[in-house]
């Protein structure tokens, strides 16, 4: 049974770097405004904890540190789509706007989960508003003169042989057939992935693996053939590809075909992009300058930025840093603390688990961290985990793994029926490979693969308040987090003596993020419930304006 095995940290404790895209924001109130400038926008308090300040310049300070290089480039890129509209007399009309937020709510079952898919991408729904009206105006300039035809639309199947060297793939090319091209994949492949798949790799279209799609071309490869020389792709491997099959588009369904033409238009967006931000004079400064860039000759303020930046990122950050006050001020309580050459240490050893420097470089790159930045990050990290870890140690007991089958009932009364069969001597593996109501656990008889308590604690809790031993089951069933009833049986407790150096290694990580997340979330809840976190100020339009 595939269950989720923890939940992610909590609103609570912040969610990572987002990456929504900014946009303008609207005409604001002048007597807020005034009110604002009259207290000293720089002064504002927006949280106390514990009565340290956070005022809007230290939330304005940490925006434009972490995020203000990314707003910048965005902004850019907006003034850019506004220009070429305006240009060709293209526009967005809130009927546009309302049209296709319907089609992305019908993508979620319910309206749950469309206020979840909200949150965790840190907007409200007027924000998504702004993010469609802007991504429909781009759409519109970039694909005015782009027909997509259904040739556009093919999906190409295709085996693939990975050699670990050049000199490997020039020995292979002479002994490469198609009658044995799939067996050899399937036993010498370099990528471990590939060579259980028999080097077959999913259907793509010709611009997710451009590289690729050249190569068939430049060898004129039909389908049923391979490429006769090897090819090097970018990552320095060299490799034979197959031609299984080409899709037609007329082969799919229509809900495919919406979502190739999805990435297609995407596809021209970006290329659209790349070609104006080419051929345009862009002036670019840092964040923090009064102009931080003029985009053919129209300037981006500051103003503007900061204004964008509390607006869509500032409740997220201004919670970070709360987070931080409550790090920094119970490892002091508890007389913990983090050299510079203990943090220097660990970074280092994060730096050696990529194979390049120029990796390592790609991954901050992808972060949207520089270096300095995420030495801030490793450091309060290692430090959150000593505060934790030094109130509650991991011991032996809590990397215990629980080996267990369990059978899933479609409502209580049937599983208290199917509990008295099992009293009645019923073979419990039998049981649930016929009657479980998930399709995986009647597969395996109802086993689950082994787990720790904090990835399953409420079948761990089932467990202990029947006080099972190995071998015997819940008397009574229980019910699960997704609201179905179950039957649980003990097979087996494995104690981590048993297990390698690695996998202790990552049982013990488990523990050790279920710990933290758990830590921020109640420190923060006991700080807010005793009054010692407040906002005394609102992230509205009164801290917004002012730049």
């Amino acid at each position: 049974m595939q269950r989720q095995m923890m939940k992610p940290i909590g609103a609570a404790s912040g969610r990572r770097l987002s990456l929504a895209m900014l946009f303008l924001v609207g005409a604001l109130a002048p007597g807020l405004t005034s009110v604002a400038r009259a207290q000293g926008l720089d002064d504002l308090v927006l949280a106390v904890v514990h009565e340290e300040k956070i005022t809007r310049k230290h939330l304005v300070d940490r925006l434009l540190d972490y995020h203000g290089e990314t707003a910048l480039d965005r902004a850019i890129s907006r003034v850019l789509v506004q220009q070429a509209a305006a240009a060709a007399k293209l526009q967005v009309t809130d009927e546009d706007v309302a049209a296709r937020l319907q089609q992305v709510r019908l993508r979620f079952k319910n309206d749950d989960a469309y206020q979840t898919f909200l949150r965790s991408a840190g907007l409200r729904e007027e924000q998504h508003r702004q993010e469609l009206r802007s991504s429909l105006l781009m759409e519109r300039v970039a694909m005015k003169d782009v027909v997509i035809s259904s040739d556009d639309l093919k999906q190409y199947e295709i085996r693939m042989l990975v050699a670990t060297d050049r000199a490997e793939a020039e020995k292979w090319a002479g002994e490469l057939t198609p009658a044995n091209f799939n067996q050899i994949a399937g036993e010498r492949n370099a990528d471990p992935t590939l060579k259980t798949a028999g080097g077959r790799m999913k259907p793509f279209m010709f611009m997710e693996m451009l590289e690729v799609f050249e190569a068939l071309q430049k060898q004129n490869v039909k389908a049923g053939d391979f490429t006769r020389k090897p090819v090097e792709l970018t990552g320095a491997k060299w490799v034979f590809i197959k031609l299984e099959r080409v899709i037609p588009v007329g082969a799919i369904g229509a809900s495919e075909r919406e979502r190739l033409e999805a990435l297609l238009t995407r596809y021209h967006m970006d290329q659209w992009m790349a070609r104006t931000r080419t051929a345009a004079k862009i002036e670019r400064r840092t964040p923090r300058d009064t102009t931080p860039a003029t985009v053919n000759g129209q300037p981006i303020p500051r103003a503007q930025l900061v204004a964008r930046l509390l607006e869509f990122q500032g409740d997220e950050e201004l919670n970070r840093m709360i987070n931080r006050l409550l790090l920094t001020q119970a490892a002091k309580k508890q007389g913990v603390t983090l050299t510079d050459a203990e943090t220097d240490q660990k970074l280092d050893e994060i730096r050696k688990q990529f194979p390049t420097p120029e990796k390592y470089q790609e991954f901050l790159l992808r972060a949207n961290l520089t270096g300095k930045q995420f030495r801030d990050e490793v450091h309060y990290n290692n430090l959150l985990e000593r505060v934790v870890l030094k109130e509650t140690p991991i011991v032996d007991d809590d990397l215990l793994r629980y080996d267990v089958r369990m059978i899933i009932a479609p409502d209580r009364p049937t599983a208290e029926s199917w509990i008295k069969e099992l009293d009645d001597g019923s073979n419990f593996s039998e049981m649930a490979a016929a009657r479980s109501q998930d399709p995986q656990g009647r597969a395996g008889g109802g086993r689950v693969k082994p787990f720790l308590r904090v990835e399953l604690l409420d079948v761990w809790r089932a467990i202990r308040e029947n006080n099972l031993k190995p071998g015997g089951y819940t008397r009574k069933p229980f019910l699960l987090t997704d609201n179905s009833w179950a039957i649980v049986k003990l097979e087996n407790l494995i104690p981590v003596t048993t297990a390698p150096p690695q996998v202790r290694a990552q049982l013990t990580g488990t523990v050790r993020t279920y710990r933290i997340t758990q830590w921020l979330d109640q420190t923060l809840r006991t700080a807010r419930e005793g009054g010692h976190v407040t906002k005394p100020t609102a992230i509205g339009p009164a801290v917004i304006q002012g730049g």
